[in-house]
C-alpha cells in the first residue's frame, strides 16, 4: 500500500524491497493508498506499477523504465471541497487522501500484451499500444460523467485488443450513482452501459 512492494521468494523466505525511487534530487513519486500493481498473464518476468507515473520492470523488479507524470497534475490545493478550496481548509486537511493525482486501477490485455491501460484519481484514462512506451489520454472522450471523476477500474476485454470498460466513483461529488462505460476502440468513442443499475450504485 502507498507504494510499498516487495518480492517474497516462497522457497528461502527472502524478501526484497522492489518500489521504485526517484534520482536523487527529483520530487518524490506519488502513490495512491491502495496502489495497483499487475504481473503481466503474459511473462511472468513483467512487473506493472502505478503512481504518478507508471513502472514497468522486465526483470521481476530488479530494474524500472517509468513514464513522465502521466497525471493531470492538479494543484490539490486549488480544489474545492464543498465550497471551500483546499489551501483554506484547517482541519483534518486532506483526510484519507494524502496526494492526489495518481494512478488507481491498471489492466493489461488478455489478447495483446502491448495494450495496457491506467485510470487515475483525477479523472485521467491513459492507453497504451506499444507496451507502456507511449501512452495517450482518453478519458476526455467520455460522455455521460463529469470530467475529472475517479477512475474506480479499467478491464482490458478478451472481446478484442481495443476493447475495454471503465467505471467512475462520483461519490465524493454526492453523486452515487453507478458509471460505466465501454470501448471498442481503445478508448476513441465510449459507449455508457450502466442504463437500468440501481441509482444508489
Amino acid at each position: 500500500s502507498g507504494g510499498d512492494w516487495f518480492r517474497y521468494d516462497t522457497q528461502t523466505g527472502d524478501v526484497l524491497a522492489i518500489t521504485p525511487v526517484p534520482p536523487a534530487g527529483e520530487e518524490p513519486y506519488r502513490f495512491d493508498w491502495t496502489s495497483p500493481s499487475l504481473l503481466s498473464q503474459h511473462d511472468p518476468d513483467v512487473i506493472i506499477l502505478g503512481g504518478n507515473r507508471i513502472f514497468i520492470s522486465r526483470d521481476r523488479g530488479e530494474s524500472w523504465e517509468r513514464t513522465a507524470d502521466l497525471s493531470r497534475q492538479i494543484d490539490r490545493e486549488a480544489l474545492e471541497l464543498m465550497g471551500v478550496k483546499g489551501k483554506d481548509i484547517t482541519i483534518s486537511k486532506h483526510d484519507g487522501e494524502s496526494s492526489f493525482g495518481e494512478v488507481t486501477t491498471l489492466a493489461e490485455s488478455p489478447l495483446d500484451p502491448m495494450v495496457l491501460w491506467a485510470g487515475f484519481d483525477d479523472g485521467n484514462i491513459q492507453v497504451s499500444k506499444d507496451g507502456g512506451k507511449t501512452w495517450t489520454e482518453v478519458s476526455r472522450n467520455v460522455r455521460g460523467v463529469r470530467d475529472g471523476t475517479y477512475v474506480s477500474r479499467v478491464e482490458a476485454s478478451a472481446r478484442g485488443a481495443g476493447v475495454a470498460y471503465a467505471t467512475f466513483d462520483a461519490h465524493r461529488d454526492g453523486d452515487f450513482r453507478p458509471y460505466a462505460f465501454r470501448t471498442d476502440d481503445f478508448g476513441a468513442t465510449w459507449t455508457p452501459i450502466h442504463a437500468g443499475l440501481p441509482a444508489m450504485g
